[in-house]
C-alpha cells in the first residue's frame, strides 16, 4: 500500500509575510474557524534603524484556540528565535491555553501556523513589539539554552 501526501498553501497564506513595524496578525479567517490545510508564515524583523535601541521582540497571543493534541501533532503554532525553521524553536503551541509572552533575541522571529485536513478552530490573534528589555524567564531560558548548546557541542 502506498501513501501519497500533497501539501497545499491555503489561499489566505500563499506568501510569507515580513513585518517590520510593531503590530498584530492573526490566523486566517480569525475570529471564525481557520481553513484545513493551511500553512502560514510571518517573519517579524526589527528595522535596522532601531535595532540598537530595541534589540528584542516580544510576542503576545491575545486569544488562542488551535486544535488540541498532547504533542501538537495536528494543528499548531511554531515560534522560532530567528527567521528560519532551523533556528531555535521557542515553542510549539496548540489547544486553548494562551501561551505566555515569548521573547526573541536575534532581531527576527518566525511564527509558523500549520493546520491539518480535519479539525479546525477559531485560531489566534497576536501582537508584537520591539523592546530594549527581556522578561526574566525568557532571559534565563535563553542563557540556559545557549550554555547547553555550547557545553554539549
Amino acid at each position: 500500500m502506498h501513501r501519497f501526501f500533497c501539501f497545499l498553501f491555503s489561499d489566505s497564506c500563499k506568501n510569507q509575510t515580513v513585518m517590520k513595524r510593531e503590530g498584530s496578525f492573526q490566523s486566517p479567517n480569525y475570529p471564525n474557524h481557520y481553513p484545513n490545510g493551511a500553512t502560514c508564515q510571518w517573519i517579524i524583523e526589527i528595522p535596522h534603524d532601531i535595532i540598537a535601541q530595541k534589540p528584542f521582540i516580544t510576542l503576545e497571543f491575545k486569544n488562542f484556540n488551535v486544535e488540541m493534541h498532547s504533542r501538537c501533532n495536528y494543528d499548531k503554532v511554531l515560534v522560532y528565535d530567528g527567521w528560519e525553521s532551523n533556528n531555535t524553536l521557542m515553542g510549539s503551541f496548540c489547544g486553548h491555553n494562551t501561551p505566555s509572552l515569548i521573547y526573541a533575541t536575534r532581531g527576527k522571529m518566525l511564527v509558523k501556523f500549520i493546520s491539518d485536513d480535519f479539525v479546525t478552530a477559531t485560531g489566534f490573534n497576536a501582537t508584537f513589539e520591539f523592546t530594549s528589555l527581556l522578561g526574566w524567564w525568557s532571559l534565563r531560558f535563553h542563557v540556559l539554552v545557549s550554555y547547553s548548546r555550547n557545553y554539549l557541542a
